[in-house]
């Protein structure tokens, strides 16, 4: 699952500034093209302010987290 994916069908009924970040990537079609590596959405978020790279910092490291509980649970089945 990429994060774009995961962004939205994870975040978009919780509530903060993750969630706000959720909405915005669902809003924005540029999004879409984005690949799914830390540098390109850094890349495509390097005119936003400050508080919306926090909440993408937020969902990136909670993301990392995810593919590894992911991975993990796949390596034990």
């Amino acid at each position: 699952m990429t994060f774009r994916e995961w962004l939205l069908e994870t975040k978009l009924r919780a509530r903060g500034p993750v969630s706000d970040f959720a909405h915005d990537v669902q809003a924005d079609p540029a999004a879409v093209t984005v690949g799914n590596i830390h540098a390109e959405w850094l890349e495509h978020l390097r005119m936003v302010p400050g508080e919306v790279l926090a909440a993408f910092a937020r969902a990136w490291a909670a993301y990392e987290r995810a593919k590894k509980r992911e991975a993990v649970t796949i390596h034990r089945a």
